[in-house]
C-alpha cells in the first residue's frame, strides 16, 4: 500500500532528541472485546516512527464513506435503534487519543503492528467498535512524552501500578522492559474481573510478573491496586534506591502512589493526560504544567 505521510518534529523533554511523528493510514487487524467494557484494537501501518511506552496516537474516528448495509440490530423496548451505517456516520469532530498498549514489527520489519485498549464512551469510540478486519483508519503518532527508562540499572526493580484503562500503556512498558531483561513487578486493578482490561494471553502467561487486584475479590487480591501494592511492599526488604515506580490510571490513584513514593524516597513517574485537540501542544489543551526544583518552578 502506498501511503502519503507527513513528518512532525518536536522536542521531547523526556529524552532530549527530536522525535518523528507521522500522519498515515493504518489497517485494522483485530477489533475484539477483551472484557465486559474494553476492546482491543490491533492496527498495522507502514513506516510508523519509533515510539516509547507512554506515548499515544490520535485517531480520526470518522469516514466519509459508508457502504455498509443498513441492518437494524435488536434493541430493548424504548432504546434508540442505530444500525452500523448510522454509527459510522456520527461525526467525531476531534481526533481521539489512545495510549499505545503495545507494538511489534511484522513482515520482516517493514510494517508495524500497534495495539490500543479502549472503552465505548462516546461517538468516537462507538465508531471504532464497529470497525472490522481490513478497514482503514487515519492516525497521527507517536505523540506525547513516554516513560523514561534510560537510567535504569540491571539490578533496579521497576514497579508498574495501573488502574482501569491506565493499564494499557504500562502493558507496553512491561513488555519492553522484560525484553531487555529488566526486573519488574506489574500491579493492575479494577472493580471486578469482568472489566479488567488485560488480554487473555498475559493472564495465562506464568512468566509475566503480574499481581491482580479486584475490589470485589473476583480475581487476585481483594481490594484496590494500591492496597495490593502496600500489602506486597510490606513483605519485602527493598532499598528505595533500587526501586523505580511507574503509574498510570485515575489521578486520585496516581496522587496516592506519588505521595507514597515521596515518603519512601522512591523515584516515581506518572502518566498524565488532558482533554485535547491536536495532541502536539499547539492548542495548549493537553499541556500539563510541571513544577521544577529550581526557579522559575513552572
Amino acid at each position: 500500500m502506498n501511503l502519503t505521510s507527513r513528518d512532525y518534529f518536536a522536542k521531547d523533554s523526556a529524552s532530549g532528541p527530536k522525535c518523528k511523528r507521522r500522519i498515515l493510514t493504518a489497517r485494522v487487524i483485530v477489533n475484539e472485546p477483551i472484557c465486559k467494557k474494553h476492546y482491543r484494537l490491533t492496527l498495522k501501518a507502514d513506516s510508523f516512527p519509533a515510539s516509547k511506552p507512554g506515548q499515544f496516537i490520535n485517531i480520526l474516528c470518522s469516514t466519509s464513506e459508508s457502504s455498509y448495509p443498513r441492518v437494524i440490530e435488536e434493541a430493548d423496548e424504548g432504546q434508540l435503534i442505530m444500525d452500523k451505517a448510522d454509527v459510522l456516520a456520527a461525526p467525531a469532530l476531534l481526533r481521539r487519543p489512545f495510549s499505545l498498549a503495545g507494538r511489534r514489527k511484522d513482515n520482516g520489519g517493514t510494517q508495524t503492528v500497534l495495539e490500543i485498549i479502549y472503552r465505548i464512551l462516546g461517538s468516537g469510540t462507538r465508531w471504532l467498535s464497529q470497525l472490522g478486519e481490513g478497514e482503514q483508519v487515519n492516525i497521527i503518532g507517536p505523540l506525547g512524552n513516554g516513560f523514561r527508562t534510560d537510567f535504569l540499572q540491571p539490578e533496579t526493580l521497576a514497579i508498574l501500578i495501573g488502574g482501569g484503562t491506565g493499564i494499557a500503556p504500562l502493558t507496553y512498558l512491561a513488555s519492553e522492559l522484560m525484553q531487555k531483561g529488566q526486573r519488574i513487578k506489574f500491579f493492575v486493578g479494577a472493580a471486578s474481573k469482568d472489566i479488567l482490561p488485560i488480554s487473555k494471553a498475559i493472564l495465562e502467561d506464568k512468566q509475566f510478573p503480574i499481581i491482580i487486584a479486584t475490589e470485589d475479590g473476583s480475581a487476585g487480591f481483594k481490594g484496590t491496586v494500591l492496597q495490593a501494592w502496600e500489602d506486597w511492599l510490606g513483605r519485602q526488604s527493598l532499598s528505595p534506591s533500587g526501586i523505580v515506580v511507574y503509574t498510570c490510571g485515575p489521578e486520585v490513584m496516581m496522587r496516592e502512589v506519588a505521595q507514597r513514593c515521596i515518603s519512601m524516597g522512591v523515584r516515581c513517574q506518572v502518566s498524565l493526560e488532558r482533554i485535547m485537540a491536536c495532541g502536539m501542544g499547539i492548542c495548549q489543551g493537553c499541556a500539563v504544567k510541571v513544577r521544577m526544583e529550581t526557579p522559575p518552578y513552572w
